[in-house]
């Protein structure tokens, strides 16, 4: 567990996440403060789309627009089983619509992902592939994203080997189309992968050496993000008391990135839950937090707030969770002057696993819920909230 805990905080360091919801229709709401009015608008325009037949692309859109807001409102059950409907009307339509299916079958994923369905999550990733190949030319580029998404699937489940073949099969294939970019992602998601890995069973230490070298050694634009994970990785994965050294040998070295579109994250600690105790909350129940904190100019976090969360959320969960979240290092040269103020949201999530039970020679798998919990962060700041969060004073 404590193997996939590094992977996750170092990826999330050094490969931005993809959007939760693609494409959503209608503007993003003022706040995160969803009122029944919006949930309602949207269910209705949705409802009209559907009665008058219209077009495949703008039912999706409306799909995921409701989707979303019922996802920020902690509807998580309506929120799938709006993509889930949307699915059913859609879904035939890839040939014809490759990207706005495979948008829904993506949102569906993570949907399935943070109501604890590790089964339909992986599935619907693989399905958002097979919609783009069945519209798209198969050097596409955004087949290749897509198949990296099902490679970070796998290593969320701990099949190393199928995760790592992923994406050495999209690192040939992005090198054969002439697609650099996404060479390099691919070539990053196996470093970090593997120096996860290496951390904790040594033998793996020099295949993450070498892949870490192999990004480092390529000269061109388009591997600059890339090179910069590397240096960033190595913050991440630092010995305790060689930490701060490494955070700011990774900040001297970071090339400047005129592309970046976001606070680039040197270092954020794995999010341990084994302190918390969950005690008889029904493991049914979506539970969540909206947390707020600002990175000031230096690239430390400040103003840490919990904005709202799910009824049956304990504070001491909360806490836990984001306990890490002061000691995360952003590089100052992606932070505005005034600072930036970010919200993300924390789900507690308690997956379905199954176990086999025999009984005069017959074997079934009942699904349960786990008693444990892992967390899920999204994103979900505004636009707004990506400007400075603060006005130097006479701008």
């Amino acid at each position: 567990m404590m193997m996939l805990a590094l992977f996750w905080a170092a990826q999330a360091s050094v490969v931005p996440p993809p959007s939760s919801f693609p494409q959503s229709l209608p503007d993003p709401p003022p706040s995160i403060v969803v009122t029944g009015e919006r949930l309602s608008t949207l269910r209705d325009e949705l409802a009209a789309c559907i009665a008058r037949k219209c077009p495949p692309p703008e039912e999706i859109q409306r799909s995921l627009a409701l989707a979303e807001i019922q996802f920020i409102a902690g509807d998580y059950l309506r929120s799938r089983a709006t993509l889930l409907k949307a699915r059913r009307r859609n879904a035939r339509h890839a040939a014809q619509f490759p990207i706005d299916v495979a948008d829904l079958h993506r949102a569906t994923a993570l949907l399935s992902n943070v109501n604890g369905l590790p089964d339909p999550a992986r599935i619907g990733t693989i399905d958002a592939v097979d919609a783009l190949k069945k519209g798209l030319p198969e050097n596409d580029p955004r087949i290749f994203m897509e198949r990296l998404r099902v490679g970070e699937v796998f290593a969320r489940e701990g099949r190393l080997i199928g995760a790592l073949d992923h994406y050495d099969w999209v690192a040939k294939g992005a090198k054969s189309a002439g697609l650099p970019d996404i060479e390099g992602q691919a070539m990053l998601r196996s470093a970090v992968l593997l120096a996860a890995v290496g951390d904790m069973i040594k033998s793996f230490e020099p295949a993450a050496r070498r892949a870490a070298d192999a990004i480092l050694a390529r000269p061109e634009p388009a591997f600059l993000p890339y090179r910069n994970g590397v240096r960033v990785l190595r913050a991440q994965l630092a010995p305790k008391r060689e930490r701060e050294a490494a955070v700011k040998t990774a900040m001297q070295q970071i090339e400047p990135d005129p592309n970046a579109k976001g606070p680039l994250l040197i270092y954020a600690p794995p999010i341990d839950m084994q302190d918390a105790v969950f005690g008889t909350v029904a493991n049914d129940t979506p539970l969540w937090a909206d947390v707020a904190f600002n990175i000031a100019p230096d690239g430390r976090v400040t103003e840490v707030e919990t904005l709202r969360s799910a009824e049956q959320v304990d504070d001491r969960w909360v806490e836990i969770a984001t306990r890490g979240l002061r000691d995360r290092r952003y590089a100052p040269s992606s932070i505005p002057a005034g600072g930036l103020a970010r919200v993300e949201r924390y789900s507690f999530v308690a997956d379905f696993v199954s176990f086999g039970r025999s009984r005069d020679s017959l074997r079934s798998r009942i699904p349960v819920r786990s008693s444990q919990r892992r967390v899920e962060v999204i994103d979900i700041s505004l636009p707004q909230q990506q400007a400075s969060a603060k006005t130097p004073a006479g701008s």
